[in-house]
């Protein structure tokens, strides 16, 4: 049997970052309508006091300073200024990634905050964007793509429309509408656009800012879902470095970068070297976000992954009961993460102990939350699927394996193309359920197959006993 198919979680979001939009002063100017004289003791206005406690990923702080600033705003300017929209968005933001993006007071201020600007403002106002993205996050996060996908794209056509297509604050948007795509299993789709993004933020920004970070480890991480290690690897190490330098060595998207980095250095299989990297997330996430955030849960599943992986099963178990925990209460019984991380990594954990029992209704409860929240075709489901299959086998049901089997095969070369690794993992495992029917297996390698994963279906037809030809 194999080690087990775990899921890591490669951190994607991160904070918006709100269009800067003009707005009545909070202090009078001068009596006789002149120009202020620049004056660089003066204080940061409080508008821009709760944005860098956002850029500091002081989420509470950011909220509490949100709601102060709201009243004080709705009282001296009225609910329809351009400055109480954008303080309304500084407190959605500080919500969503406070931790609270299924909270109902979280959904209804989001989509109060796109309604109320749109009404006050119109529909091709560039504000407009700022509340539609965190309206679309705000249903990313908490599973419903399919509505997030249409708020996503207006806000990106309202930017290029009025910022033109190279501005920063449209690579933004594409960074969030690519990372949609890629959590939706659409990689061919996303590349492109966070391709872009990243070439518009090299070109209007400097290297070391954390932007073009957010557009490094963006695309690193796509890469990674497409098997493209290599070329992840180097961007992930940019991301990192780029984060560490603007932000500071404690923020949470440094723990995102270090986390996502391990996960890259991992697949060449230097499991220990990854350990510094997955504890310093765990460490930076409970410290910044605290102990019950969902970003400290995905944390802690991937340290619980590199955990089964070095054999300390007994050290993994509460790691990933933990990380279950959190998303339940934090994330609801329907969330994809809950299904594609947190059940099927511990369903797979308690087939590697033996516990057979343990790991079957967590894996089909898996299975089915995928398949309603994701459609039946996600590559994620094919690790289950795969896990399932692990299994039957386990328990001596060979003939309920092989559909799985090949159900697995079938994901995996629909979403990732033939040439992909994964895609020789179901190969080797179909192939080693038909042979234990007693049926002889060829397996052939076409040249749509990159080298490396013809050498690797050359050893996993070897390892399955079944004859290879390839070139």
């Amino acid at each position: 049997m194999r080690r087990g198919l775990f899921l890591f979680h490669l951190s994607v979001w991160a904070a918006v970052g709100l269009i800067t939009l003009p707005g009545p002063p909070l202090a009078a100017g001068p009596a006789d309508g002149g120009a202020l004289a620049p004056d660089e003791t003066a204080q940061p206005s409080p508008i821009e006091q709760a944005r860098a406690l956002l850029k500091q990923a002081r989420y509470a702080e950011a909220e509490a300073a949100a709601r102060r600033l709201l009243a004080e705003t709705e009282a001296r300017h009225g609910a329809d200024s351009p400055l109480f929209f954008e303080v309304q968005d500084v407190l959605v933001e500080s919500l969503i990634f406070g931790g609270k993006a299924r909270d109902p007071e979280t959904q209804a201020a989001a989509e109060r905050a796109v309604a109320i600007r749109e009404a006050v403002l119109g529909p091709e106002d560039v504000g407009l964007s700022n509340s539609l993205i965190n309206l679309a996050i705000q249903r990313a996060k908490t599973g419903r793509f399919a509505e997030a996908r249409p708020l996503f794209e207006r806000a990106l056509a309202i930017r290029e429309k009025e910022l033109g297509p190279d501005h920063s604050d449209v690579a933004q948007a594409l960074v969030s509408y690519g990372n949609l795509f890629r959590l939706t299993g659409d990689y061919a789709t996303a590349r492109p656009l966070l391709e872009r993004a990243l070439a518009i933020r090299e070109k209007a920004l400097p290297p070391d800012h954390p932007d073009v970070g957010q557009c490094l480890n963006a695309l690193g991480i796509l890469l990674w879902s497409m098997g493209d290690f290599a070329g992840a690897r180097p961007l992930l190490e940019r991301a990192l470095a780029v984060r560490e330098k603007a932000l500071g060595p404690d923020h949470p998207e440094v723990g995102m970068s270090a986390s996502n980095l391990a996960i890259v250095i991992g697949e060449t299989g230097d499991y220990e070297g990854t350990r510094p990297l997955f504890e310093r997330s765990v460490a930076i996430r409970e410290k910044t976000l605290g102990p019950d955030h969902p970003d400290t849960a995905q944390a802690l599943n991937n340290l619980g992954i590199l955990l089964t992986r070095t054999g300390d099963y007994a050290r993994a178990r509460p790691v990933f009961e933990r990380a279950l925990a959190i998303r339940e209460r934090a994330q609801g019984p329907d969330h994809p993460d809950l299904a594609r991380e947190g059940l099927n990594n511990l369903g797979s954990l308690f087939i590697l102990m033996g516990h057979y029992d343990l790991a079957r209704p967590l894996l089909e409860r898996s299975l089915a939350m995928q398949e309603k929240l994701l459609g039946p075709d996600h590559p994620d489901e094919a690790e289950t699927l795969a896990n399932l299959v692990d299994l039957h086998v386990a328990t001596g049901d060979d003939a309920g394996a092989l559909p799985l089997a090949e159900r697995a095969l079938a994901i995996r070369e629909r979403g990732l193309g033939p040439a992909d690794p994964r895609v020789a993992g179901s190969l080797d495992t179909l192939a080693t359920r038909l042979r234990d029917e007693g049926k002889r297996v060829m397996v052939a390698a076409g040249d749509t197959f990159r080298a490396g994963a013809i050498d690797q279906l050359r050893v996993w037809a070897e390892r399955s006993g079944s004859d290879f030809i390839g070139a």
